[in-house]
């Protein structure tokens, strides 16, 4: 019997590292560890917005009973007026009005719906001898104060 001949194991093959698959969105981004949580930003006390209508207020509530020892009566400041102050209602006022021939009223319009203040306007006619500080009815049923 012929010896046997021992062949020896052939040499494993060198292990190739894989290329990464080309991607258009560029590398992965490699993995982090968990994030720590970030420390909130102490918070900055809020900044009041600007007002051009004067400094904001202190309360959004009115006391409605007088809060004084001697039951809520107090003595009136006594004061000249100028001039008489327009009632509040809501009839359009007429300033530097001059009556037309054809009995209408040309003049500066406040306290309107219908016109912004201080447009000159023209109204219906009225009847003749109107003076300032009169309401005035017009034909079409208008109705304006005098100054």
């Amino acid at each position: 019997l012929a010896p046997k001949k021992v062949v020896p194991a052939p040499a494993p093959a060198p292990v190739v590292a894989k290329k990464e698959p080309f991607s258009f969105f560029g590398k992965p981004a490699p993995k982090k560890a968990a994030p720590v949580a970030p420390k909130p930003a102490p918070v900055a006390p809020k900044k009041e917005p600007f007002s051009f209508f004067g400094a904001p207020r202190a309360s959004g509530t009115i006391s409605i009973r007088s809060t004084t020892a001697d039951g809520g009566k107090k003595k009136k400041a006594i004061t000249k007026k100028t001039a008489a102050a327009a009632p509040k209602d809501k009839i359009p006022v007429l300033k530097k009005f001059v009556q037309n021939s054809d009995g209408t009223l040309t003049g500066i319009i406040s306290n309107s719906q219908s016109f912004r203040s201080g447009t000159r306007i023209t109204t219906s006619p009225v009847r003749k001898g109107v003076k300032s500080g009169q309401v005035v009815k017009t034909g079409s049923g208008s109705q304006y104060r005098l100054e």
